[in-house]
């Protein structure tokens, strides 16, 4: 179990800034000149969520996430640890988180269902990118 020191204050806003940043540069179609789909705004309004979520869940010791947009409209999250160990999630404003990770050559993927509060399973492979 991670231990329960929130993320700083300075992240949140750090994560809030990029996100918007995102959103602005992604919201429109064909945002990457390869026909990507648009940033909605239900997807924007679910990674503000996301990032309450993860400020109240993640100790201060795991750095900020990356924030992104990916071609199918998402909003993606990723952490890097180094060569080999990545975790990301993404938002598309269905209430649904999707993930992925690589852990020195173990995969995980999959879905969680997401009302604002980070999934444990989330929370567990987080915890193992930063153990």
């Amino acid at each position: 179990m991670l231990p329960n020191t929130p993320i700083a204050e300075a992240q949140l806003d750090e994560m809030r800034d990029s996100l918007s940043e995102v959103y602005k540069e992604c919201s429109r179609i064909d945002w990457d000149g390869y026909g990507a789909s648009a940033v909605t705004e239900g997807a924007y309004e679910e990674a503000l969520k996301l990032i309450d979520a993860i400020i109240d869940a993640l100790p201060s010791s795991i750095p900020a996430p990356e924030i992104g947009a990916e071609p199918t409209g998402d909003i993606d999250f990723e952490w890097y640890r180094g060569k080999g160990q990545v975790f990301a999630i993404s938002v598309g404003g269905k209430h649904r988180i999707t993930y992925a990770g690589i852990f020195a050559g173990s995969k995980v993927h999959g879905t969680e269902y997401f009302e604002g509060t980070l999934p444990m399973t989330i929370v567990r492979h987080l915890g193992r990118l930063y153990s």
